[in-house]
This record gives structure tokens, sequence and C-alpha cells, in this order.
């Protein structure tokens, strides 16, 4: 009985100095958490200085599996921290986009700042901008080439658009503008820069962005009914419900509506400009040709043209998409469960109105050309 009576206080005691113990260690653990948390979180450019290999292998279950660690010095190029060097693990699993570094690799590292003296870095990838701007110059090379004074205005009104879509249209559907309306309105800009820069300001350029504007919109109205009958609502894709989170006064319906109209756009202005101009050729060789008969010439060219225009739209969506069909291939159940899948039919409708925008242009810009070009001056 005595032995029991000291356990009890025992126990007892030990309960109170827990007690007692306990607020003081939550506010330890706190104190941890807060000096985990950087005060500040950037992205640098680093060179891989030096590189030294390590093989590890654990067994698990009698199963010996191996990986490797590399300790990677690396030289950071630019931030705060330029031309200071640091030592980092590497690991290297069996993991499909884990980097095997060598020396001499640019790449990417995200940096977080603790203290002025601590800092923790981490491995995003490597530095591809070399690669890119060397392609993008190869490009602008060969349509200066090729095309000579046409490929510097292609250039040109490439670079116009990039501006248009970058520093006007993105920012004001962030602000919360309507997307489809900024859309049509910048599609229009670029439509008439770059045909005008292209053909010049004449009869053809009209005609051609006449052609242009028509089909984008009967695409557009397309989509929309179709989108409505198939219940999308723009959020089919992990991007675009993350966009609708963090900004939740944009409308996704009509982001994916403004989507259709930008993948269309290059195609309904070629298909455009190549009726417009040919159907200038026909006149311009048979001046006494009536409007009828050059409506006709122009579905007859356009009939050639749209078959691989909208082979090309459809190729395009498909391409994007080759993984996730790849997939269904190996692992799919039914086709109709499939096609109902909703990013699935947010593909279909989007490839799809945007060939119907292709085929409307052939009527509408035979039609436009048909008018302007039979007229005769008085």
């Amino acid at each position: 009985m005595q032995i029991f009576n000291i356990t009890i206080k025992l126990v007892i005691l030990i309960s109170i100095l827990c007690l007692c113990l306990l607020p003081q260690n939550i506010q330890a653990q706190t104190d941890i958490i807060t000096d985990q948390i950087p005060i500040n979180s950037y992205y640098a450019t680093a060179k891989v200085t030096n590189v030294e290999n390590q093989l590890i292998e654990e067994k698990v279950d009698d199963i010996t599996h191996v990986s490797s660690e590399q300790y990677i010095t690396l030289k950071i190029l630019n931030s705060k921290l330029k031309d200071q060097e640091f030592t980092i693990i590497n690991e290297i699993t069996s993991n499909p986009v884990d980097l095997e570094l060598q020396k001499n690799d640019k790449i990417i590292v995200n940096i977080e700042e603790f203290t002025e003296q601590s800092n923790k870095i981490y491995i995003v990838g490597y530095y591809r901008l070399t690669g890119v701007i060397s392609m993008v110059f190869l490009f602008f090379l060969l349509l200066i080439i090729l095309a000579g004074k046409q490929g510097l205005k292609t250039i040109i009104s490439l670079l116009i658009s990039i501006i248009l879509i970058f520093q006007i249209l993105i920012p004001q559907i962030l602000n919360g503008h309507n997307a489809i309306i900024l859309t049509l309105i910048i599609s229009l800009l670029v439509t008439i820069l770059t045909l005008t820069l292209i053909a010049g300001i004449n009869k053809k350029a009209l005609i051609a962005i006449l052609g242009t504007l028509t089909g984008l919109i009967i695409a557009i109205i397309i989509s929309y009914v179709f989108a409505k009958l198939s219940y999308l609502n723009g959020l089919s894709t992990e991007e675009a419900r993350t966009l609708f989170y963090k900004f939740p006064n944009i409308n996704p319906h009509g982001i994916f509506l403004s989507g259709i109209i930008i993948a269309a756009l290059g195609a309904v202005m070629d298909v455009a400009m190549s009726i417009a101009s040919s159907l200038q050729e026909i006149k311009d060789a048979r001046p006494d040709i009536g409007l009828r008969k050059l409506f006709k010439s122009g579905i007859k060219v356009g009939r050639d043209i749209i078959g691989t225009m909208s082979n090309t739209l459809i190729f395009a969506y498909v391409g994007v998409s080759l993984p996730l069909l790849l997939l269904y291939q190996e692992y799919g159940d039914s086709f109709k469960i499939f096609v109902n899948l909703d990013f699935i039919t947010d593909e279909i409708v989007r490839s799809i109105g945007g060939s119907i925008g292709l085929i409307a242009v052939i009527p509408m810009t035979s039609l436009f050309a048909a008018f302007l070009y039979s007229k005769t001056k008085k």
C-alpha cells in the first residue's frame, strides 16, 4: 500500500512538472516555426562551378534501391548575392524530372532569405532563355532572308501584336474588364496593323480585315452557343481554376471564349488574305468579270485552302493534348465517358469553333471582295 501511495505521488508530481513546462515548450515551437518563415523569396540565375556525385543504396524488403546525390557548388550571377558561391545537395531519383547537373550548366534557383547570413537555395530548372532567344533570332533571320522587306514588316507586326497582348489585353482582363470585348478589339487592331503593313492601305487589305473580323465574330457566336449547350464554364483546367481563385472578378467563360479568338486569329487572317489576293489577281486578269463569277471564284479558292487550314487548327489542339490522348488509349474505359470529361469537351468546342470561323471566312471574304472589286469608278 505504501508503494502504491508513493507511485501515485510520483505520477502527480511528474504531471505537475509537465503542465508547468508545457507552455514554455509551445512558445519554443512557435519561435522555431516563426524562424522558418522566410522574410524574402526571389529567383536568380546561377552557374554550376563544381559537381561531386555520390551513390546511395537503400535496402527495403530485400530490394536494393539505388539513387544518387550531387554536391553542387554554384555561383550566383545576379541579385544581391551576386558572385557568392554556395554548396547545395541535388538528389537524383528515378523521377524523370530530376535534374542531373554538369559543370558549367546555367540554372535558375529560388533563394529564400531568413536573415542576412542565412539563406536557403532551391534548384528550379535549367536556364533556357539562351536557346529560346537563339531560335527567335533564327526565325527572324529566315523571314528577312526569304521574304525581304515583307519579312521585316511581318516581324514588326508580330512585335506590335505581342505588345498589344501583354501590355494591354492581359492587364485589362486582370482588372476585371470584359474579356470577349477586349479580345475582339485587340484582334481588330492586330488585324488592321498586320494586314496594312503587309498589303498596304488598299482594297485588298480592307477586304481581308472585314473577312477576318466577320469570321472571328461567327466563331465566337458558335462557340458561345455550343459551350452553353455543353455546360462548359471555362474551369476545366487547373490553371483556369487557379486564376479564378486568385481573381474572382474574372469571368472564366469569357476567358475560354477569348482563347478561341486568339487561337484562331492567325489562321483566319491567313485565309482572308489568301482569298483577297487571289480574287484581286483574277480581277486584274479579267477586268470584265462580274460580281457573281468573282464570288464563285473565291469559293473555289477557299475550298482548296480550308481543308489544310482546318487540319492545322485541329492538329495544333491534338498536339497539345497528346499525352492525355495516349493515356486514354492505354487506360481509357468508355469513349462516351472520355468525351464527356469537361476538359475534353473544352478542347473539342475550342477546335471546332475555330474551324467554323475559318469556314465562315471563305464566303464572307469572297462576298466582300466580289462587291468591292466589281465596283467601277465613275
